[in-house]
């Protein structure tokens, strides 16, 4: 969202970002050029995310001097906004990953189920236009609507390859696995953890880093690696920002991410950048891509298929240097920003000028 309001910004169009603040969360840095406009949540908000009848007036007062709304993910007060308001040819819907089946599981099926058929399947019909990042995010939208709508367009997210300098295969800890997100269950721990058992019985020197805030999985790394006697092959680093960050990508040896569920993944953009090999499983949003390109190793999503793509990166050396190659050249083909937020221009709020 941030690369593409500065490249509306830079291409002379105003942009404004709308945000309810939510507790715990710090807003993310606001480009140059780019007006942040920030409204108090509310008793309501606890039940519907997002809610602040001070958006809901902003809007109102505002709406002749605005030409596109673009809404990021499902399941919140933005849509019912729109709705209420009567702006769906005037509104674009990002997916974000939120139609993904995993998204349903739990407490929240029902919920889903009945805010689906009351409200958001028609609401999807309405808008101008529903972008999703990757083939997996249009199946996710295909399978919810019963059909793929006529008003979808695929366009992936990109990212600043000039940002960094990759590390080149042979400075890096090639025995070091790296995994840096949310310590969540949809994340793959349960895979990560057995296949990394069977990855240490075939490779002793083996060591796996763990960085990142707990989200209910703290305790289960701990207790596998207490019981499994993996403590000192083990790390916790909890969570990573800045130099420290920049330095796991810098010298670590593979990237592992046997997610359940991802969309366009920020992080495994981030191995790409920094040249860092990577072991994926298929359910990430760039997982398509980096099969065609090869430029990770893709797995199934079980233990014995991730601990034989991992050796299979760690025990081959050619493997191992044609990857991060391999992915350079994904990046500047099809994810350089610049050539993303032009095609994104042209297809999504182009239409609105018209």
């Amino acid at each position: 969202m941030s690369d593409l309001a500065s490249f509306q910004t830079g291409k002379g169009d105003t942009v404004r970002i709308l945000s309810t603040e939510l507790q715990g969360h710090s807003p993310y840095p606001v480009p140059q050029g780019v007006e942040l406009i920030t409204f108090k949540p509310e008793t309501v908000t606890r039940v519907i995310p997002l809610y602040s009848s001070a958006l809901y007036d902003y809007v109102q007062a505002h709406d002749k001097e605005i030409d596109v709304y673009h809404l990021h993910c499902l399941w919140n007060y933005g849509e019912m906004l729109v709705d209420k308001l009567h702006l769906h040819e005037k509104t674009v819907v990002t997916i974000h990953g939120s139609l993904h089946p995993y998204t349903f599981k739990g407490l929240v099926y029902y919920k889903r189920l009945v805010y689906s058929k009351w409200f958001q399947k028609n609401f999807l019909h309405k808008v101008k236009l529903i972008h999703v990042n990757h083939a997996g995010e249009v199946k996710d939208v295909t399978d919810y609507l019963g059909h793929r709508p006529e008003n979808l367009e695929v366009i992936p997210n990109g990212t600043d390859i000039h940002e960094v300098i990759p590390t080149p295969p042979d400075k890096r800890n090639r025995n070091e696995l790296l995994y840096i997100g949310r310590l969540h269950h949809k994340k793959g721990f349960d895979i990560l953890m057995p296949a990394f058992k069977k990855i240490v019985q075939a490779r002793p020197d083996a060591r796996l880093l763990i960085a990142g805030p707990d989200d209910g999985m703290l305790d289960y790394i701990q207790e596998y690696a207490a019981k499994n006697g993996l403590e000192k092959q083990v790390e916790i680093l909890g969570t990573v920002t800045g130099e420290i960050k920049k330095d796991l990508f810098s010298k670590a040896g593979i990237f592992v991410l046997p997610t359940y569920s991802e969309g366009f993944s920020l992080a495994v953009l981030e191995t790409l950048m920094y040249g860092l090999p990577a072991v994926v499983s298929d359910q990430t949003g760039l997982s398509p891509l980096l099969e065609d390109y090869e430029a990770a190793v893709v797995t199934a999503l079980n233990a014995d298929a991730y601990a034989e793509g991992v050796l299979r990166v760690m025990n081959d050396t050619g493997l191992y240097h044609q990857l991060p190659e391999n992915g350079r050249r994904l990046l500047e083909e099809k994810l350089e920003k610049t050539k993303v937020c032009t095609e994104f221009n042209r297809r999504v709020y182009d239409k609105f000028r018209c």
